[in-house]
């Protein structure tokens, strides 16, 4: 399995395309209730079934910022991480009018490590088509922070492939069983739709202990 270093995510689409004109447009198209509120997340079925969570939101692998934008509206604090200076910077231009988001450069096993959460206080951990671009090792280091660390009660959200094992370059399939052993500190609910033969997309997360 292929992962990409900062310099070569620095290198693809953020680096080819800096005109603010188009990221603010491909925004606007992904914050849209037909992307925020689809059958791979559900993010806002999530949010309306536990209401008790709107201290702090994590956006893993924030990219230009839509979704931290979009859910900067439900939470006190936004927290997005991505290890991409383009994408940072191109997201601290476009929502400056957003003073409750916090751009975080850096990997998110790095970030979450040194990040302080109040236990008493749940938090949404999100991420859009991440972790399916990364090798099991990496995904496993982030998996591993929020499955003994995220605080009890705490919700995820995630927009990641999953069915029958299928790793192919920069696309990475796990199955259900696989998630689950992973984060056996959450109660896990999969969804779909299915997206490829054998594969959905999609799942949430309620942090157990």
């Amino acid at each position: 399995m292929k992962t990409i270093s900062k310099d070569q995510h620095d290198k693809t689409q953020y680096s080819n395309c800096q005109d603010l004109a188009y990221w603010k447009e491909h925004n606007e198209r992904h914050e849209g209730d037909s992307v925020f509120n689809n059958k791979e997340i559900k993010l806002i079925d999530l949010l309306e079934s536990h209401k008790n969570v709107r201290k702090t939101a994590v956006d893993i692998g924030s990219g230009a910022g839509w979704l931290s934008s979009k859910l900067s509206s439900f939470f006190e604090k936004i927290i997005s991480i991505e290890p991409s200076q383009k994408a940072v910077d191109i997201s601290k231009k476009l929502y400056t009018d957003k003073p409750n988001i916090e751009w975080i450069l850096g990997y998110a096993e790095d970030v979450l490590a040194v990040l302080e959460f109040n236990k008493k206080e749940p938090v949404l951990f999100v991420t859009c088509s991440v972790f399916q671009h990364l090798n099991n090792k990496d995904v496993e280091k982030v998996l591993s922070w929020l499955n003994e660390n995220a605080p009890t009660d705490s919700i995820l959200g995630f927009q990641e492939p999953w069915g029958e094992d299928n790793h192919r370059e920069m696309h990475h399939v796990r199955t259900k069983e696989w998630w689950s052993s992973k984060l056996s500190n959450w109660n896990l609910d999969f969804h779909g739709p299915q997206v490829l033969p054998n594969t959905n997309k999609g799942f949430h997360g309620i942090k157990k202990v």
